[in-house]
């Protein structure tokens, strides 16, 4: 793949996370902040053109691509993932383009001892609510390594939750350019934040909290009945007309997650990253017009 006229070498996971511009758009707009901050030292004037952030780390850093982005403004850039081949690619890639101010290590970072310390951490091994990747771990080993007032790209995460009657039965992703068709579901009361990370803090790793939901969303026209409708939970045409119903079946939570890259930029869901994702109750919950104020509890426990 080629990024401003310069060709990637990459497996083929990696291969979908550079094709998503949205997301690359923010994490340079985040390094390219941090490396104006320094230059102006806090005021609004530029002070030095000259001047490089001095030791950066790329956790996680697959590919290369965001090491790649820091070498422009750094003097030197550690690059670590524990995926050897896509090491061996970054590699590659690196040495065509004649760009020696990148250092590329296999090793786990949520485990590897260093040597010095970062001005700045990018670590971009996320996933919706940091449920299924290292990003936790690693954050918690390395943090330590992360100089006075250095920054850590992204910054934090907000979490938040909605009340769904969905059709899967399974957690899956909603986004159909690389995770298969959209589901079909229904959004049944108002959003909740329900937790803020700041990854400049420690992180528990495991996290349990009661949500309450208000159940607010549901019209007043019915054609049919939820029995009808799980008796044909396969026939997209009844699934349509999920606001023709007079009940429903509270069975499902919907995760969506915002990434704060820095004070100014805030990035919703993209495709490969934390595209919002749908989670079954292990119990549904009938909900009829009649209690739709009425308030539903769910405790929901996330093992980072």
């Amino acid at each position: 793949l080629y990024i401003n006229y310069m060709k990637f070498y990459t497996t083929p996971y990696h291969s979908n996370l550079i094709k998503d511009i949205d997301r690359l758009s923010v994490f340079y707009e985040g390094i390219n902040d941090y490396y104006k901050s320094i230059l102006s030292n806090g005021n609004n004037k530029i002070q030095d053109n000259d001047k490089k952030i001095s030791t950066v780390f790329d956790l996680g850093c697959g590919s290369g691509v965001l090491s790649y982005f820091a070498s422009k403004y750094s003097k030197s850039v550690l690059a670590i993932d524990n995926d050897d081949k896509s090491i061996q690619c970054a590699k590659k890639t690196f040495k065509e383009n004649n760009i020696d101010n990148v250092n590329f290590i296999s090793a786990d970072a949520s485990l590897f001892e260093f040597t010095e310390s970062a001005d700045l951490i990018i670590c971009e091994m996320l996933d919706t609510a940091l449920i299924d990747e290292e990003e936790v771990p690693v954050l918690n080993n390395v943090r330590k390594y992360l100089k006075n007032n250095g920054k850590i790209i992204p910054q934090g995460i907000i979490n938040i939750a909605e009340p769904v009657y969905m059709e899967k039965s399974y957690t899956h992703y909603e986004d159909e350019d690389f995770h298969g068709k959209k589901p079909d579901y229904k959004v049944l009361g108002d959003y909740v934040i329900f937790s803020c990370i700041d990854f400049l803090d420690e992180i528990i790793p495991e996290f349990e909290t009661i949500i309450n939901f208000k159940f607010d969303k549901i019209n007043d026209t019915t054609d049919i009945s939820i029995n009808e409708f799980d008796n044909n939970l396969s026939d997209s045409n009844n699934f349509n007309n999920f606001n023709n119903f007079n009940n429903f079946k509270f069975n499902g939570i919907k995760i969506t997650t915002f990434t704060i890259i820095n004070e100014n930029i805030i990035c919703g869901p993209t495709p490969m990253l934390n595209p919002p994702i749908l989670i079954p109750l292990s119990s549904s919950y009938n909900i009829s017009k009649n209690n739709i104020n009425r308030f539903g509890k769910s405790l929901f426990a996330i093992h980072h």
